[in-house]
């Protein structure tokens, strides 16, 4: 049953195409294409504000090699608004640590403490027969 994969099957997927795949998009005989107009195109969409950046410049080169120093300055120069306001935000962190009007939340009035009951049921049995550990537990679980 296994040699069906490796005969027939693909082992990854494109495993069996044997062109360059950066040139395909540009065969015509590749892609029904009524319209002679227009060349087959790739479309990326993703969940994006308004006003944001796409995720690759509108005027990007053909070939893949060259495409990579292109795409890591625009990533970082997209990155740019989320990089000010993490900026602002320390700034305003770091000030609220030197005049102590940074607020603590206190975790133990907010949030209920992890329960010890799972760990209790990984003792050993004697161990959880011990009184005074039976009585521990419970005793935190109940406060």
């Amino acid at each position: 049953m296994a040699e069906h994969f490796f005969e027939a099957d693909e082992p990854y997927p494109m495993s069996n195409v044997k062109t360059q795949p950066e040139w395909e998009i540009f065969d015509r005989d590749n892609f029904n294409v009524t319209n002679q107009d227009d060349l087959p195109a790739v479309t990326f969409t993703s969940m994006m504000d308004e006003n944001e950046l796409a995720p690759q410049t509108t005027d990007n080169v053909i070939n893949y090699w060259h495409y990579h120093a292109e795409q890591e300055p625009w990533a970082i120069f997209r990155a740019l608004p989320e990089l000010v306001k993490y900026d602002k935000a320390m700034i305003e962190m770091f000030k609220g640590m030197q005049n102590g009007t940074l607020p603590i939340p206190a975790f133990m009035k907010n949030t209920n403490p992890p329960s010890l009951w799972a760990y209790y049921l990984t003792l050993p049995t004697w161990l959880r027969n011990n009184s005074v550990i039976y009585n521990c537990v419970h005793a935190f679980e109940y406060h």
